[in-house]
């Protein structure tokens, strides 16, 4: 019967696109970085309440190497307020 199985899973798209066999199979490594500003992780949070100076959103950025942060206000999400 496991054989079966087996050849009914090796044939269905989805099992094959959705399931990790084990061959080939990578476990999760840590983002390493050496020097500052080597690896930088950005996140978005919010929206919040809006403040009297109309921000609603924070810009997160991460040293991996040093674990410094960056916040940044934003008014939007809009990837022109973020890029700037």
């Amino acid at each position: 019967m496991r054989v079966a199985c087996r050849k009914v899973a090796k044939g269905c798209d989805d099992c094959l696109r959705h399931n990790i066999g084990r061959v080939g199979f990578h476990s999760v490594w840590p983002i390493m970085a050496v020097l500052p500003w080597d690896h930088l992780v950005f996140d978005l949070k919010g929206p919040y309440k809006t403040t009297e100076r109309g921000y609603n959103f924070i810009l997160v950025i991460k040293d991996v190497a040093t674990r410094f942060i960056v916040l940044k206000l934003l008014r939007s999400k809009d990837i022109e307020e973020i890029v700037w």
